[in-house]
């Protein structure tokens, strides 16, 4: 916590985004927001099925975003899925997640406008294999950047 503290309070003209999982996270970057006096931005991380890390999309998502409103040094900027790792899964085990993941971060999206007052935030997918899937889904409006920008020979064996 204490290097996150310097980041934030070393680099105070970046953009800086930190990744939330859980309400003892959350806790913790108000904490060093507070004590900066500095608005922090935060992305909550969604576990979209494969169990590599984040909070469980659909309520659960919904549920620590409204805990978290509580922080008044701590600013909603959207939510992100790393997906997981499917290589060596197969052609068709590929798409069926990472048409899951499109599917429910969409969902997601959908209850957080509707429960919430939050309309424009950032929807990030990333995972290599699955972006080819999920990217094509409504209200994802970031991929982010893995090994497939630059098509590596294992990723051209994977349909897209």
């Amino acid at each position: 916590m204490k290097y996150l503290k310097n980041i934030i309070d070393y680099y105070e003209n970046a953009n800086i985004t930190i990744a939330v999982d859980s309400y003892v996270g959350g806790y913790k970057l108000q904490q060093i927001a507070e004590s900066l006096k500095k608005e922090v931005k935060y992305l909550i991380e969604v576990d979209t099925g494969l169990k590599r890390g984040g909070v469980s999309s659909g309520e659960k998502t919904l549920n620590l975003i409204k805990k978290l409103n509580a922080f008044h040094n701590l600013k909603f900027a959207g939510i992100f899925t790393p997906a997981g790792h499917v290589y060596g899964f197969g052609a068709e085990k590929v798409k069926e997640f990472g048409c899951q993941e499109g599917k429910l971060m969409s969902e997601t999206v959908v209850l957080i406008r509707n429960k919430t007052s939050y309309e424009d935030f950032k929807v990030s997918v990333g995972s290599t294999p699955t972006v080819w899937y999920s990217a094509k889904y409504p209200h994802i409006n970031e991929i982010r950047p893995g090994n497939y920008v630059f098509y590596q020979q294992y990723n051209r064996k994977i349909p897209g």
